[in-house]
């Protein structure tokens, strides 16, 4: 074949343009605190990680793992930036009932108290507190009262928890406040 020539279209088969990533329209959400540690973490990224694992790559020999590590620290710096510029944060929840960043003490199964914070998925990983609005835990939460007794449908069946207590902002620090 002619390297100047175009391969021909097969017969009947239909050309489909690529869709590409999927986008969502919508923008994520976060709260306030939530914003606030992403942006720790991107900045650390920038001015800490990224260029002390660029120092590893100026080595004779050079890891593969320092190349990786490298790459995966620049893709997460462009993620958390480019989230942290689409994403819209949560005004404070009022304490009345049970919000996306209320901080609510739950009554486990084992009569202990807890404390939760139901949050956008994004951000559910930031600290041991939050839970997933999307969880099964964060999904009953959601909407309730102190007082109240909601049914978790979790991967080993039901089970129920009592709400204790909900507070807008975190508990440990409302001393400091007032």
């Amino acid at each position: 074949m002619n390297p100047t020539t175009r391969p021909r279209p097969i017969q009947g088969a239909r050309v489909r343009p690529s869709a590409g990533p999927r986008r969502s329209a919508e923008r994520p959400l976060l709260t306030a605190d939530g914003r606030f540690l992403m942006q720790l973490r991107a900045q650390h990224l920038l001015e800490v990680a990224i260029p002390e694992a660029r120092t590893g790559l100026d080595k004779r020999r050079r890891d593969p793992r320092d190349v990786t590590r490298l790459e995966r620290l620049c893709v997460e710096a462009v993620w958390l930036e480019r989230l942290l510029a689409r994403a819209v944060t949560l005004p404070a929840p009022s304490g009345d009932v049970v919000e996306l960043g209320s901080y609510v003490r739950i009554s486990l199964v084992d009569g202990e108290g807890t404390w939760v914070r139901p949050v956008p998925a994004i951000e559910a990983m930031l600290d041991d507190h939050r839970v997933s609005a999307s969880s099964p835990l964060g999904a009953a939460l959601l909407g309730a009262r102190a007082g109240d007794t909601v049914v978790v449908d979790g991967p080993a069946g039901p089970w129920e928890c009592t709400i204790l207590e909900i507070a807008p902002r975190d508990p440990e620090t409302l001393h400091l406040v007032a």
